[in-house]
């Protein structure tokens, strides 16, 4: 979240979101709305792959999206 240049993502009274990153949610809503921890996981990776990240990097920057509340709370799913 610190190097998200938005601050975070936004609410739907436009404030500021600062528990998810303003590439996921905006508007109050999670901008990829079924998406699974592996899915998310897989995508971010990619990310940074292409980013210039070697693949262990990668892995490691990814390896608690499990714990985030989004999918915490949810047991694992993705919300919808």
């Amino acid at each position: 979240m610190k190097r998200d240049v938005n601050g975070g993502g936004t609410n739907a009274d436009g404030s500021r979101n600062t528990m998810y990153c303003s590439h996921c949610f905006q508007d109050g809503k999670f901008t990829i709305r079924n998406i699974s921890v592996e899915d998310m996981k897989e995508r971010v990776r990619l990310k940074l792959k292409k980013g210039g990240f070697p693949g262990f990097m990668a892995a490691f920057f990814t390896r608690n999206l499990h714990k985030l509340e989004r999918w915490r709370v949810h047991h694992w799913t993705a919300v919808e």
